[in-house]
């Protein structure tokens, strides 16, 4: 009887042990199925998110290509004012070499002028002096 007693026990704690077994295998399961879930859940949202930052690459891509060709034609401009600056004081140059002729020809104009009329001048006050004599 004392055998019979042991033999149910030992049944019992196997149909424990069993139990317990299959309790914790159901039970890492369930958490094998959460962390399946889980990293589903976290690869989709990753697949999102590349999907996102191919989306921005994308129209940053095309933003740079948009801001490159302004630059060049900022570039083109550039030049083309620089070019046109030098137009500008090579003409200045030539406008101020020419004031500076004409200035110095007007100057030596009115020196000329000047001389002449202290010319006549002094022509008239000789033919003045001739007329006073002759009514004297």
């Amino acid at each position: 009887e004392h055998i019979r007693e042991i033999e149910v026990r030992s049944e019992e704690r196997i149909q424990e042990e069993l139990k317990r077994s299959k309790e914790l295998l159901a039970r890492l399961e369930r958490e094998k199925q959460l962390e399946l879930e889980n990293y589903a859940i976290r690869n989709s949202g990753l697949e999102q998110e590349v999907n996102r930052l191919k989306e921005e690459n994308s129209n940053l891509r095309k933003d740079l290509d948009r801001v490159t060709g302004e630059n060049r034609g900022l570039e083109t401009q550039v030049v083309e004012l620089q070019r046109e600056v030098v137009r500008g004081q090579e003409e200045k140059k030539v406008l101020e070499e020419q004031a500076r002729e004409e200035r110095e020809l007007w100057t030596n104009e009115q020196q000329a002028n000047n001389q002449h009329i202290q010319q006549l001048s002094r022509e008239i006050e000789e033919q003045r002096q001739l007329v006073v004599a002759a009514r004297q």
